[in-house]
């Protein structure tokens, strides 16, 4: 099980990768099965919603919508910055695949010297296969790392229904 502060620096994470100042989580959260998640405001104004979920191979996954309906993967993780020259907006690229399907460079942007984001637009092919895939894969360095995607197929309906929700109110 992973420390406490493990869990707390994520959630330090996930606020950070939203504008900071005034923002706070909303009332509405969710769970569903590893995936937790919530809808983040900041001055009053819908900012995202977000959910995440932690990893045995100590990367941790954080999937949100944002305010003008954008998909991020967020990645973070204790060796995200392997060279030391990491510098916060700078970009690196990172292979990805769901289950055996193709194979896809992003770019990602580094938001801390420990997680990085990766932005989609919500009906790219890609975001639909996560959407109900079984496994994804991802290669940020010269290794591959491995997420299971337990629950997905029910969390993921309910961050949409989150951003939906709070995009039109």
């Amino acid at each position: 099980m992973r420390s406490l502060a493990a869990v707390t620096a994520l959630a330090v994470a996930i606020m950070a990768a939203a504008p900071a100042s005034g923002e706070s989580a909303a009332k509405e959260k969710f769970e569903v099965g590893q995936w937790k998640g919530a809808a983040y405001f900041k001055d009053g104004k819908f900012v995202r919603c977000a959910m995440y979920a932690f990893f045995m191979n100590r990367w941790d996954l954080v999937f949100a919508v944002d305010d003008k309906g954008y998909f991020s993967l967020m990645l973070r993780g204790f060796r995200l910055d392997l060279f030391g020259d990491l510098v916060v907006g700078t970009q690196f690229s990172a292979r990805m695949q769901v289950d055996d399907g193709p194979v896809i460079i992003r770019p990602f942007a580094a938001m801390t010297t420990k997680m990085a984001e990766t932005k989609f637009a919500t009906n790219l092919d890609f975001v639909e296969r996560l959407s109900t895939g079984k496994v994804l894969r991802i290669n940020p360095d010269s290794r591959s790392y491995r997420f299971p995607l337990h629950d997905i197929k029910e969390a993921m309906p309910k961050l949409r229904a989150c951003a939906e929700k709070h995009r039109k109110a």
